[in-house]
């Protein structure tokens, strides 16, 4: 459970559920026989971590924020090199808000001796995607809520309203269409790290 502080969420996506796709029995009876083979397990890429641990109980007090809460942040614009921990990078233009700002506006709760909670937690509106950050990564100043890319609003498949960027981490904790942000004392859970890859990712 998320402890130390408010939770501020942003509803984000439509929450419709898509049909899933059926395979031909022979790509079934290949796949069967392909998980089999890696002792039932997901090829590399495919894996799944399962929902986070740190899912907030419903009830948990925070604030419901709007777009238009976001959006009347300072709005600021980026050009920085989005890197992948699989070796590519791309250079991007990003526009948006500051984490900070937002965390400034609407900061979290204190703690009973006045500091500040250690860790952020984000999770996507339907809790499939999640991710934590230590919170002076979360102040950092490129650390942004991006809501354009290429001078243009963000599309659905680059996470659209909202999503992080930050720079000083690697792609995968660049959680895309984000739902909740939450404060808390203890390390939160994050999905790939769940997989084995390093809770702090930075570069």
């Amino acid at each position: 459970m998320m402890q130390g502080g408010p939770a501020s969420t942003m509803v984000a996506g439509s929450g419709e559920k898509k049909e899933e796709t059926k395979l031909p029995p022979a790509f079934e009876r290949a796949l069967a026989d392909l998980k089999k083979s890696q002792g039932d397990k997901r090829p590399r890429g495919q894996e799944e971590a399962g929902m986070s641990d740190n899912t907030l109980d419903s009830g948990t007090p925070g604030l419901l924020l709007t777009m238009d809460d976001v959006t009347s942040l300072p709005h600021q614009e980026l050009v920085t090199e989005f890197k992948c921990i699989e070796g590519w990078s791309q250079v991007v233009h990003w526009g948006g808000y500051r984490l900070a700002d937002l965390m400034a506006k609407y900061p979290p709760a204190r703690r009973a001796d006045g500091s500040l909670p250690k860790y952020v937690y984000m999770e996507t509106p339907d809790g499939d995607y999640y991710c934590g950050f230590s919170l002076q990564a979360c102040q950092h100043p490129q650390s942004l809520l991006v809501t354009e890319m290429a001078g243009r609003l963000l599309t659905q498949w680059h996470g659209a309203p909202i999503r992080l960027h930050m720079p000083i981490k690697y792609g995968y904790k660049q959680i895309k269409r984000i739902g909740l942000i939450a404060y808390t004392d203890m390390q939160p859970d994050d999905y790939w790290t769940k997989l084995g890859y390093d809770w702090y990712a930075g570069l």
